[in-house]
């Protein structure tokens, strides 16, 4: 009995199934054909999920006071699918922030803009955003690195807790900002 080994190649998610012909092969004295086989075991292929890492985009600094902030999002193969869609908003500065998607394959830059508040920004990639060649999507991802946004000038408030008029000195005054 010789034994052979079957190697197949996968270009989808999907079922795998292998059948030998009548007359694939034939005896050493090369007179007697095989017997058609019947089908093997059915097998089902699902590609592994893209998995990704979300990082502060080159030059993009912990803390700035400029927009848009920048990440980089890096998949572990070539991509489609993915855009501001798939993307959550994050860090006590979220509000009203919007994301926009540059890139392809497997690497996109997420830049946010909008941003209406000073604090921390960060993002999340969502489940479901981006799928491989296969047509399996990655999973939800994040939140990535926080980065601190100071933009916003601070707005003082002026307040006099005194008696008006006074005689006092020195008179003395509140700013918070």
């Amino acid at each position: 009995m010789t034994e052979f080994f079957v190697d197949i190649t996968v270009d989808n998610n999907g079922t795998v199934q292998i059948e030998i012909p009548f007359d694939a092969a034939k005896s050493v004295a090369g007179d007697i054909s095989n017997e058609p086989s019947l089908p093997s075991h059915e097998i089902t292929f699902t590609a592994p999920a893209p998995t990704l890492i979300i990082t502060r985009a080159a030059g993009q600094s912990e803390s700035t006071i400029t927009l848009p902030i920048n990440f980089t999002v890096t998949f572990s193969e070539d991509v489609t699918g993915f855009d501001a869609s798939g993307i959550t908003i994050g860090g006590t500065a979220a509000g009203t922030a919007t994301a926009t998607v540059t890139g392809a394959g497997t690497t996109y830059n997420v830049a946010i803009a909008g941003v209406t508040a000073n604090g921390t920004i960060n993002i999340t990639v969502k489940g479901n955003a981006a799928e491989n060649s296969f047509g399996t999507f990655n999973a939800l991802t994040g939140p990535g690195p926080n980065v601190t946004y100071w933009g916003i000038a601070p707005i003082p408030t002026i307040t006099y807790v005194g008696a008006d008029p006074t005689s006092a000195s020195p008179i003395n005054f509140t700013v918070t900002f």
